[in-house]
């Protein structure tokens, strides 16, 4: 890559990740406990997630259940399995309980727009967690709890423009579920990171609703296909670890070479396996999203019962691990 376009294209990175931090949003690395002037033993909060099918998803649900745990609060959790349907379905039991609060994290925008309807109907507080949904920012829901996804998808994208340079990258995308707000962000990230550059092309994408199963059948339909790739963009590390099976059962090198013949993987959400992969290097990056934002959460509800002011989007910070610092990370991972 020529010195002028290094330099736009960090020049550009660096007032994107600016821009994305700057209006109406707080960036959160972790908190401790608040004080409350809340009796907590008679608070219920209740959470309605999307699913709780990969290590990272079962983090967060298993570390807002411990802080509550902690804090004294009952707290009631249903699980989605994917399914809007049942999402709605779940939203009206936990609804007809009375909660004082509902933590949300839609299967997609347009369910989690439902969802909150039917909250606002209840007289209902809600807070997003982990994913967007459609309504009005600090009116129709309290905040939104989540990283930068754009940014994330971004980040994954200038790390192929780094390693590739003036080189050709054609890219295998495998999305998570259609409709997520995630799923939307980190997509839109990616291409606005490789958009200016003319060797950079998204060849097929495959959506695998964030399993490794439907991930692993996906990147083998592509592999069968005969379709020339030199990068595998993933929208999470569920597609990130089928995407390497899938290789290696096929007598394909992924890693950190593409000058070696070696299909580079970018991913993102920090599981154990993944940071692994990393490691050996198998997997050339993962970002870690941060499923541990129990305190954080809860530390919110607090502020929003004791009448503070709440900003509408809190972000959650995130790190890339490469294999320079991946030996760091071992232990860290979900």
């Amino acid at each position: 890559m020529s010195f002028f376009k290094r330099v736009i294209c960090i020049f550009a990175f660096i007032i994107l990740l600016l821009s994305y931090t700057s209006c109406q949003a707080e960036t959160v690395t972790s908190e401790k406990s608040s004080v409350t002037s809340a009796d907590t033993s008679t608070k219920t909060v209740v959470f309605s997630i999307f699913n709780d099918n990969n290590p990272w998803v079962i983090a967060l649900a298993k570390d807002l259940q411990s802080t509550a745990t902690t804090r004294k609060y009952k707290f009631i959790i249903t699980n989605a399995e994917g399914d809007s349907e049942k999402q709605l379905s779940d939203i009206e039991e936990l609804l007809n309980q009375q909660p004082d609060i509902l933590l949300l994290s839609a299967v997609d925008t347009e369910t989690g727009g439902k969802c909150l309807e039917a909250a606002k109907e209840a007289n209902v507080p809600v807070i997003l967690v982990a994913r967007n949904a459609q309504g009005l920012m600090g009116q129709d829901y309290i905040s939104l709890i989540a990283c930068d996804y754009e940014a994330v998808g971004y980040t994954q994208g200038m790390s192929l423009i780094r390693l590739f340079g003036d080189s050709k990258c054609n890219i295998v995308e495998l999305a998570g579920n259609p409709g997520a707000s995630n799923t939307n962000s980190i997509a839109s990230g990616f291409r606005r990171a490789i958009e200016i550059y003319s060797n950079f092309t998204i060849v097929t994408t495959k959506n695998y609703n964030y399993s490794m199963r439907e991930a692993l059948d996906s990147m083998e339909s592509v592999i069968q296909s005969s379709i020339d790739f030199q990068a595998v963009f993933c929208h999470s590390d569920v597609e990130a670890l089928g995407a390497i099976q899938a290789l290696k059962t096929a007598g394909m090198t992924p890693g950190c070479n593409p000058d070696k013949g070696e299909i580079i993987i970018t991913s993102n959400c920090g599981f154990e396996d993944a940071i692994k992969a990393v490691m050996i290097g198998e997997l050339y990056n993962t970002i870690d999203l941060n499923a541990r934002m129990g305190d954080l959460v809860f530390n919110t509800i607090e502020k929003y019962w004791n009448g503070e002011v709440i900003t509408p989007r809190i972000l959650i910070t995130f790190d890339e691990i490469t294999i320079d610092n991946a030996s760091e990370w071992i232990g860290k991972g979900y």
